[in-house]
C-alpha cells in the first residue's frame, strides 16, 4: 500500500481549504458521503455552486 502526507499552509484559508477538500476526495473517496454533513459543519458552502451563493 502505498501512503502519502498532504500539508497546507497559506495566506488564503479559502483556497487551502479548497484544496484540502481536493485532497480529501483523492485520498478518502469512500468515506466523503459520510463525512459530508460534518464537512457541511465545518465548510458551510460545501457542495454548493457559486452560482447558489450569489
Amino acid at each position: 500500500m502505498r501512503s502519502a502526507v498532504a500539508a497546507l499552509r497559506g495566506a488564503s484559508r479559502g483556497a487551502s481549504a479548497a484544496i484540502l477538500l481536493e485532497v480529501f476526495n483523492r485520498c478518502f473517496r469512500q468515506h466523503m458521503t459520510a463525512w459530508a454533513q460534518k464537512i457541511k459543519e465545518i465548510i458551510p458552502s460545501y457542495c454548493m455552486s457559486l452560482a447558489d451563493i450569489l
